[in-house]
């Protein structure tokens, strides 16, 4: 557990930012697929009857929130902040469980291993990050005001 608490100089500066700028990378591709939705939902407000309007205004909001926060994020993690590890551990947490929400609500649907297999990939989702970014090592890089 030694190890952990204070690896070698190498490990540290190479390991932590090679996972730490994967994850930045993944947070900007977040909000690159959260800035989509946004385009595709406005596209196809045309075809909403009335009761639907709350439910894609809902939407709407929900991905500009999380377009937003990922870029935020994004640029927390590459600059090593510690409210960018904390923004973007939050948002990914949130955004596993709506899709894990939508994925129980539409287990009727599907068939079984495509049900398993999408839910495990979203269970990742939330392990790795909360996993990683909470390792001794790496929350030390968020606290240090070395250059990258």
């Amino acid at each position: 557990m030694e190890f952990l608490n204070h690896p070698p100089d190498f490990i540290r500066r190479h390991w932590g930012s090679w996972g730490v700028f994967v994850l930045a990378l993944w947070s900007a591709i977040l909000s690159l697929l959260a800035a989509s939705h946004l385009l595709l939902f406005s596209s196809s407000t045309a075809y909403l009857t009335q009761q639907n309007v709350n439910l894609m205004w809902t939407i709407l909001g929900a991905n500009i929130v999380l377009c937003l926060g990922f870029a935020l994020g994004s640029y927390g993690l590459s600059t090593r902040k510690n409210w960018g590890r904390l923004l973007f551990l939050g948002l990914i947490t949130i955004w596993s469980a709506i899709n894990l929400i939508i994925l129980l609500d539409s287990l009727l649907n599907e068939p079984a291993i495509d049900h398993v297999l999408n839910s495990l990939r979203f269970i990742v989702a939330i392990i790795v990050p909360l996993w990683y970014l909470n390792l001794p090592h790496i929350k030390l890089l968020f606290k240090t005001k070395e250059p990258l």
